[in-house]
């Protein structure tokens, strides 16, 4: 089963998975904060349910840790 074939994330299954996966707190009140302001992981609303796409979520954690450096020198060039 591949992420596309995978169903959405809950905000609580999405908060659970950043942290284990990425290592990126974000708690549900935060997440739902973010829904309203804008910046978070992009979402859709499935009836009353709020879900999150599994590809674009992960899209969105890597793009929270920035780039990938080999040296503290290389971050200073950027």
């Amino acid at each position: 089963m591949t992420a596309n074939d995978s169903p959405p994330f809950t905000p609580e299954e999405l908060s659970t998975h950043l942290w284990e996966r990425h290592r990126i707190r974000r708690s549900t009140s935060r997440l739902a904060r973010l829904r309203h302001i804008g910046g978070g992981p992009p979402f859709f609303r499935d009836g009353v349910h709020v879900r999150y796409p599994r590809r674009e979520s992960d899209d969105w954690a890597l793009a929270q840790l920035g780039r990938l450096v080999s040296s503290t020198a290389e971050e200073m060039t950027a």
